[in-house]
């Protein structure tokens, strides 16, 4: 998707708002786990999870773009050395997870197997621990390298 400058610019001062706000350790794991996992269980909702995924998804690459953009990267190269990191996997993982489930929990709803349930709280149980350890090494990776 085309990006102007100023736009890509807008973009990653909102990013580092909120590095800016989140200035220790502990705040900005807080602030990541919490950025993402509300994401995560809004995309565990039967059917409107997986569209909402895609929007996150899709708002992520703009992002992604916007940064490469000021940095002066090409976004094959942004994209690339953000995939290299754990982050990248544990979140990818964690979203594809509540994805599915939004359309496993409504083929299963339809079929009145309310059973179910208790393996979509499972999933809900597992991202926020695979969210929780990404938060630990993003805010890590942030304050430490830079990155």
């Amino acid at each position: 998707m085309p990006l102007s400058e100023e736009d890509a610019a807008l973009l990653s001062d909102n990013v580092n708002t909120i590095l800016s706000e989140n200035d220790t350790f502990a705040s900005l794991t807080s602030a990541i786990f919490v950025n993402n996992f509300v994401l995560c269980l809004l995309m565990f909702i039967p059917v409107f999870g997986a569209m909402f995924g895609v929007f996150v998804l899709f708002s992520t690459g703009v992002g992604i773009h916007a940064l490469s953009i000021v940095q002066g990267l090409p976004v094959s190269v942004a994209l690339l050395s953000l995939m290299i990191t754990p982050i990248f996997w544990i979140e990818f993982v964690s979203y594809s997870l509540g994805m599915s489930e939004s359309i496993w929990s409504f083929r299963r709803f339809t079929q009145r197997r309310w059973a179910y349930i208790a393996w979509t709280a499972l999933f809900i149980g597992i991202t926020a621990l695979l969210l929780a350890v990404g938060a630990i090494v993003e805010a890590w990776l942030i304050l430490s390298v830079g990155a």
